[in-house]
């Protein structure tokens, strides 16, 4: 009976001091050799997820940019990808633009570390954070004479404590809008916007249909707004304690990613004493 395992990366196996903990890689090392798929499901690109997960690191898949697209890790070779026709991304832009909502328009995988970024408030101080950290990657647009492209994703950053109504209109709604924690702040909210049907569990539905691993026999670990499809798709959904308060009472609550929470929900997966 095939089983796979799959984890969010940051908050989850990924915390504040910037590294993997040395016992939370060897959990992966021992699921893989108990013939275990392993997989990484995060917001990051491919680009910044290579930033942070060694080549050597011991998972089978990587689904990158909540669901955009799927990588085998072992080979490096891209399985599946999505992106926004240029009118898609014209549509979506347009009513951001209207909403004067700073958000960036990111090229299409693999290159999705490249985006054109649409600035209308002096204080939003993480979406400048996020501009200054990828400033060599970063193209200042201007919405009167902007060439519209198509595109992987649109990200709109919102302070913390802003009106989320706006992502509720009815012409966003024939799109996937994801929701998460800024991994810069921890406050602001990120929201971004994929071609309908794009998410984690999206994609590791489609991933599990390709390995033919029956979705009861699927574990996923996460910790933030943007692991709640996986979550509620996974046969088995857990959470860490650093997650925020109000998504935590709906899964099986594990130690912090700090605590590594991640070998205790393996053990319930399992049915173990120890790894």
């Amino acid at each position: 009976m095939k089983k796979i395992m799959i984890s969010d990366f940051d908050g989850t196996i990924y915390g504040h001091n910037r590294q993997v903990n040395q016992e939370v890689i060897d959990l992966f090392h021992d699921l893989r050799k108990r013939g275990i798929i392993t997989a990484i499901a995060t917001g990051r690109s491919l680009f910044t997820a290579k930033k942070v997960i060694a080549p050597s690191f011991p998972i089978d898949y990587l689904i990158l940019s909540s669901g955009a697209g799927l990588l085998n890790w072992q080979t490096q070779e891209l399985l599946y990808h999505s992106h926004l026709s240029h009118q898609d991304t014209r549509t979506i832009a347009n009513r951001l633009i209207e909403g004067e909502i700073d958000f960036m328009i990111h090229d299409k995988i693999p290159n999705n570390h490249f985006f054109d970024f649409f600035r209308f408030s002096a204080g939003n101080t993480d979406f400048h954070h996020r501009i200054d950290i990828y400033q060599e990657y970063a193209r200042q647009a201007q919405p009167d004479n902007y060439i519209y492209k198509e595109s992987s994703q649109l990200l709109a950053v919102l302070p913390p404590k802003s009106d989320f109504s706006f992502f509720d209109q009815e012409i966003l709604e024939s799109y996937s809008i994801i929701h998460a924690t800024s991994p810069l702040d921890h406050q602001s909210r990120w929201i971004e916007i994929f071609p309908k049907n794009i998410s984690k569990a999206q994609t590791a539905q489609l991933l599990c249909n390709f390995l033919n691993i029956d979705q009861q026999n699927v574990m996923a670990v996460g910790n933030d707004y943007n692991d709640l499809d996986l979550l509620d798709w996974a046969g088995s959904a857990f959470i860490v304690e650093n997650a925020p308060e109000e998504i935590k009472p709906k899964y099986y609550n594990i130690p912090s990613c700090h605590e590594n929470g991640i070998i205790d929900a393996a053990k319930i997966w399992l049915k173990l004493d120890k790894f």
